[in-house]
């Protein structure tokens, strides 16, 4: 949650504070962690000694699109915060803020260094982080990982207090993408990275449209009905001794390929997006079909799940209905979910899917 307080050396004007809280699902409890960027006082102080500006990172940080947790028992948690401080004229350099409650009753910030795995002769490295911007955050085994889908992940040992962030290309990426033009919602769309097999297994999923690219090489959201072809790729992340890891791939199916099955006839020929891995099964990823009866106007929204090793449609359900179908609480529900479609929350949905037969 973040709200806002009066600040002196801002002219009385709102400066936003930001809480993070850690809720207990089993216990059903919420626990307040210590204030990320000082209490209301020290706030107040820096401001007065240094001044205070709004930046995208405190943007940022009100979205929690740096932020991730991983749990181990009872009590046994980290919290970490991945900010890249870039300065015009230095070398970027990552900063690592981190709550563990049986290590500090407060934010320990670190300063790791990136050790690229397996670098190519042409990776560079600071332009990496001078452009970097997290797309998700997943925990992995002990590690934590931060996706940025043009480029790479970066992965903490949040456990082992290393002094190192590994940094890993993703297997592959879209030809001639422009996060500028395009943004992160159809980064999202189009990409997925997630632990699966009660988190033992990483792996990452790609979905292309087949089309030719643009003329000016700039790829641009397929909105379009009928997007003619598209593939859907995934790679798993296998580990060997130390800190050596490589990107495996594991599958591929085509658009032809499912609609030729009998399990997808009911549903709409679209782009398959917002892949989500099932959290126990790792041959499964869930994704969202939009109908759109007309041109750039959204009805329908199916969810699929599809076991892409054996090229199956495994259950489908009905997700977001039309609105003319609506009360209207949901049809507002559903307005902001189709005009702000995000992926949906990955807990226990292959589970819930199960419960809807395909047709």
């Amino acid at each position: 949650m973040h709200y806002t307080v009066p600040v002196r050396a801002r002219g009385g004007l709102p400066f936003p504070m930001i809480d993070y809280f850690v809720y207990y699902l089993a216990g059903s409890s919420l626990r307040r962690l210590p204030p990320l960027g000082g209490s209301i006082g020290e706030v107040e102080a820096r401001a007065d000694a240094e001044g205070l500006h709004l930046s995208k990172q405190t943007a940022r940080r009100m979205e929690s699109l740096d932020v991730g947790i991983l749990h181990r028992g009872p009590g046994d948690f980290t919290v970490a915060e991945l900010q890249i401080a870039a300065d015009v004229g230095t070398a970027s350099r990552p900063e690592l803020r981190m709550f563990n409650p049986s290590v500090s009753d407060q934010w320990v910030l670190m300063r790791p260094r990136v050790v690229p795995v397996h670098p190519r002769d042409d990776l560079d490295m600071d332009r990496i982080l001078w452009y970097w911007d997290t797309d998700a955050v997943v925990p992995f085994r002990t590690w934590l990982c931060w996706v940025d889908y043009t480029v790479g992940v970066m992965l903490y040992n949040v456990f082992d207090g290393s002094s190192e962030i590994l940094f890993l290309e993703l297997p592959i990426k879209h030809p001639y993408i422009n996060r500028d033009v395009v943004g992160r919602g159809w980064l999202e769309a189009c990409h997925a990275l997630g632990a699966t097999k009660g988190g033992d297994v990483l792996k990452f999923a790609r979905v292309l449209a087949d089309d030719a690219p643009p003329p000016n090489g700039i790829i641009w959201p397929v909105y379009h009905p009928f997007p003619n072809r598209f593939t859907v790729t995934t790679w798993s992340l296998r580990l060997a001794f130390g800190n050596n890891m490589v990107w495996q791939e594991e599958s591929s199916v085509t658009a032809d390929q499912l609609r030729d099955l009998e399990e997808f006839d009911h549903l709409p020929r679209e782009l398959l997006m917002c892949p989500t891995f099932d959290l126990v099964n790792p041959d499964v990823v869930i994704f969202a079909l939009k109908k759109e009866d007309v041109p750039y106007e959204v009805g329908e929204i199916w969810l699929v799940a599809i076991n892409v090793m054996k090229k199956a449609v495994k259950s489908s359900m009905l997700y977001i209905k039309d609105y003319d179908d609506s009360i209207p609480e949901e049809a507002e529900l559903f307005e902001r979910k189709i005009r702000y479609f995000e992926p949906f929350l990955p807990l226990e949905i292959s589970k819930n899917v199960n419960l809807y037969k395909t047709r």
